[in-house]
Formats: C-alpha cells, sequence, structure tokens
C-alpha cells in the first residue's frame, strides 16, 4: 500500500526558504531530490505554494517499508542536516504526516 509524506513549511514573512536562501542551494536541492528518485519504490514527488509563505511537498512511496528506509537514509544527508540548520536560525517551521493512500 502506497504511503504519501506531506510536509508543509511555513516561513515568517520577509524570510527566503532554504532553497531560494543562495544560489548552491537550488543545485543542491535539486540533486537531493534525484537522489530520492533513485530510491527503491519511490513513486513521485510534488511541490506547491498555497500561498507566499508556505511550501507542500508530498512524497509517495510505494510500500511503508521503503518510505521507512528512506527515512533512516536521509538522516546521514548533510542536506538534510543543512535545511534543518538554516529553518531553525530563520524561524521556519514545518510538521510533517503521513497518509496511507
Amino acid at each position: 500500500m502506497p504511503i504519501a509524506m506531506i510536509t508543509t513549511s511555513v516561513k515568517p514573512e520577509g524570510t527566503i526558504f532554504f532553497n531560494e536562501a543562495h544560489p548552491e542551494h537550488t543545485a543542491e536541492t535539486q540533486a537531493e531530490y534525484d537522489w530520492i528518485a533513485s530510491l527503491p519504490g519511490f513513486v513521485t514527488f510534488t511541490k506547491e505554494f498555497p500561498d507566499a509563505n508556505t511550501s507542500i511537498r508530498t512524497l509517495v512511496w510505494d510500500t511503508p517499508e521503503n518510505y521507512a528506509n528512506f527515512l533512516g537514509l536521509r538522516e546521514d544527508r548533510p542536506h538534510f542536516t543543512k535545511r534543518n540548520e538554516y529553518n531553525a536560525v530563520t524561524g521556519i517551521t514545518f510538521a510533517t504526516t503521513e497518509t496511507v493512500i
């Protein structure tokens, strides 16, 4: 059964999202998305901006096991750490939900 990971990020007015903050972040973010797409069980990725301060990213995996594998591997990725540190410093908050689809 497929599972979706939906992450909603909200930034304070005037703050820039991580991948827009510095030119190298855009390339790093794309490389990270390419890595995610190469993992077993990856199905799809979407990103939307319902307003100027909100980003919603949805990753879909074919099974909960492959999703769990991604979560474990992600913890050691430098990009994941850099993004979390940037968000903490700039006040960007995020919430992730998991939904079986």
